[in-house]
This record gives C-alpha cells, sequence and structure tokens, in this order.
C-alpha cells in the first residue's frame, strides 16, 4: 500500500479516469494582464448606435467605460497598455504588482518550453515536443525525473502481464509512483514539479468521481482518491 492506504493493483482504474480527463494536462500557466486594448476611433455625428453600445471616449467624458483607454489613462510601461488611472494610486500600484506577476510567469513559461524541446521518451525514443500536438505531453512520475511522454508512460503501466510493482515503476530506475501527471511541459525544478502535482490534484476534485456517478458501487481508493466524491449532489 501507498502512503494513502491505496492498494497498487487498484491504481489502473484511477489512470482509467485520469487518461478519460486528459486534456486537462497541465503546466505553467501563461496568464494574459489584460483585455484587448481599446483603440479609439473618430465618429461621425449621424452615426447610430445600437441599445447598449458604448460609444468612443472623448477627452470631455467624465466617466471612462472602458478598462483600457487612451484618451483618460496613463501607459503602463510593464504591459504597454493603456490601463492605469491617473487619481488612482491604489488601483496603479495593484495592476503594477499583477504584472509584474504576470511577466514572471511568462519568463517561467518561456524557459520552460525551452528546456522541454530537447526531451526525448524513454519509451519510444522521440522527441516528445515533434510529435503530433495531441500528444506532445509529459508523463510527469512524481518519484523520479525520468522522461516520458504521456501516451507512453500511460501504456506501459496497463500492460496487463507485468506485476503490478513493475507497472507502477519507471521503466528506467523501478521506482515506484502511484500516479501520472500530465503536463504539456517539462519541470526540472523539484519545487515546480510539487506545484505541478499539486495543482494536477486540485483541479481533479472538481472532477466526479467515476464510480460514484456511474453508480458502480464503493469507490476502491476511498479518501485517497483525487476525485470529487459526490453522489446526487452530495458530498
Amino acid at each position: 500500500e501507498d502512503s494513502n492506504g491505496i492498494e497498487q493493483e487498484n491504481r489502473t482504474d484511477e489512470e482509467d479516469q485520469e487518461e478519460d480527463d486528459e486534456e486537462g494536462a497541465f503546466g505553467i500557466s501563461l496568464s494574459s494582464s489584460s483585455s484587448s486594448s481599446f483603440v479609439s476611433y473618430l465618429c461621425e455625428d449621424d452615426v447610430e448606435f445600437e441599445p447598449g453600445d458604448l460609444r468612443p471616449c472623448s477627452v470631455d467624458d467624465p466617466d471612462c467605460p472602458y478598462a483600457e483607454c487612451d484618451v483618460h489613462k496613463e501607459l503602463c510601461d510593464i504591459c504597454h497598455t493603456y490601463c492605469l488611472e491617473p487619481d488612482d494610486s491604489e488601483q496603479r500600484r495593484f495592476h503594477r504588482i499583477r504584472c509584474k506577476k504576470d511577466k514572471f510567469f511568462e519568463r517561467q513559461y518561456s524557459i520552460a518550453v525551452e528546456q522541454s524541446c530537447d526531451k526525448v521518451c524513454g519509451i519510444c525514443m522521440e522527441l516528445v515536443m515533434d510529435k503530433r500536438p495531441r500528444e506532445q505531453r509529459f508523463g510527469i512520475l512524481p518519484k523520479c525525473m525520468h522522461v516520458f511522454c504521456l501516451k507512453c508512460i500511460r501504456n506501459w503501466r496497463k500492460v496487463s502481464t507485468l506485476n503490478p510493482a513493475v507497472r507502477r515503476g519507471c521503466p528506467m530506475c523501478r521506482v515506484v509512483s502511484y500516479f501520472v501527471c500530465p503536463s504539456f511541459v517539462w519541470v526540472e525544478n523539484k519545487k515546480a514539479k510539487r506545484k505541478l502535482i499539486a495543482d494536477y490534484k486540485r483541479s481533479c476534485r472538481s472532477i466526479p468521481c467515476k464510480y460514484l456517478q456511474e453508480c458502480r458501487g464503493p469507490c476502491p481508493f476511498g479518501r485517497g482518491c483525487f476525485y470529487q466524491h459526490t453522489r446526487n449532489g452530495t458530498n
């Protein structure tokens, strides 16, 4: 049994559920700092506006309805959008904090993508990022740092003729990992890997457990299951 008291033999079913939801691969997310920029334009007096349409700004308008406006707002030197309120120091401060955070994650994402480009799957021996777009995903094993594409490592862990301990072990070093974390990028840093796995588990908790959804009886993983345990909307 692993630290959660989950039998090794039962892990195949949970990975089947992971494969059902495999579109939710993880990685360092690249967040957008703001919406698309406002573009000012001139309009003739006889242009008609539909109800609910926002008119273009003019210097004389007391209340600007736009989040970004090159007429009423100042340019942020980090995200290069006109979004800073001239008379609101708190808004300016919080926006700059958010922008710096976004830039940090952009750099982290770029580093992660660069580190991923030369990674070769230890099973199929192909560059993971050279595969078809749908297959450009890594299968991260929590207990070791060997590289596998998601498809190959999941197929390995489904081979019924192998002993469960071998099936759960890394094909390279045999260290046992009880689940596979899907990711769009490869992670070298241990701290980044822990965060990736924590984000994956947190995302799984929002997905209903298939055993309860399909009325297949009690979940064999009990409290160790990553997925949401609800029946008819009740915890």
